[in-house]
Order: C-alpha cells, then structure tokens, then sequence
C-alpha cells in the first residue's frame, strides 16, 4: 500500500489560506454560494447558542448580518484531486448550520450524509474511499443549508482528506 498525500484545497469555512479566521463582512476565499453566485461572507453569531467562532473557523452566509433568512443556499467549496488517484480519496470533516444542514454533494451528487439541524454542536461526516464520485482533476463539495428563522449560518469546523499519489512512470 502507499503512503497517501493531503489532498490540497479543502478548508473550514471563514479562513484564509493560512487557516486563520476572517473578520466578519470578509468574503471567505474558498466557499461560493451558487444561487445568487456570490462568494460566502463570513459572519459573527455574537452571544448566542451558536458554536463560538475560532482563531481557524467562522461562520459564513450571504451577507454578514447572517440574512437573508427563511431560504436555502448551497455553499460549494473546490478542490484538486490532479495527481492523486481518485479511488483512494477520503474525505472527513464536521458541520453545523442554522437550520436545517439538508445535505453534502460531492460533483453534484447528494451523498446521504448525517444532515445536522443544530447550531450548539458539530456533525461529523466522512466521505469514504471508494466513494465513485470522486474525478480526477477538479472536484467540487457542496453543503446545503435552509433557514427557518432569524438568522442563518453554516460552519464547517474542520475538513481534510487523503489520496495516494499516482505513481511516477
């Protein structure tokens, strides 16, 4: 077996590429909101029950008053499997939302992932290998989330993966 690399690309919501949070109002570089198009913005949940912001991960949203609310937006975050072999890609990670996180999808594909309605604590979830939706090149991760309040949020505390590299000629 061979030793796996890092899969390069995959961050927590609200950081920059050095992984260190944003202050609020900031678009975060790696998360894209896909309908409106818009980069994510990262947002402060203040005093609330919400899962406090970190030095290495925020919560984000379409603006950063955490609005518009009553709606669903899917956030997708991109990244590079070019030169690691797909099949053996794994990915693991946790989230949060305000409300309702209904989903992840690898490449447009809904994985049937422990959803998460709680905004207190994290849900783990793994993407495992062997997972078919996995392509070479350019990969896409998307998290759904539908508001049903005051103010919405998604956190993505943590996110990693492995892939053993294509072996050179």
């Amino acid at each position: 077996m061979c030793s796996s690399d890092l899969i390069p690309g995959l961050f927590p919501t609200g950081v920059d590429d050095s992984v260190t949070g944003l202050p609020s109002g900031a678009p975060d570089p790696h998360y894209a909101i896909l309908d409106p198009a818009q980069d994510a913005i990262t947002i402060d949940p203040g005093s609330g029950s919400w899962i406090r912001n970190t030095t290495h991960d925020r919560w984000v949203w379409q603006m950063a008053n955490g609005t518009p609310v009553n709606v669903t937006r899917t956030f997708r975050i991109t990244f590079s499997l070019a030169g690691l072999i797909p099949s053996t890609a794994s990915i693991s990670g946790t989230w949060a939302s305000d409300n309702l996180g209904v989903g992840i999808a690898l490449n447009g594909h809904d994985l049937g992932m422990p959803t998460t309605n709680q905004f207190r604590a994290f849900t783990p979830f793994t993407i495992p290998a062997g997972t078919p939706q996995f392509v070479p090149g350019i990969n896409t991760l998307d998290f759904t989330v539908t508001d049903q309040g005051l103010v919405a949020g998604l956190l993505v505390g943590s996110l990693s993966g492995t892939a053993e590299p294509i072996a050179a000629p």
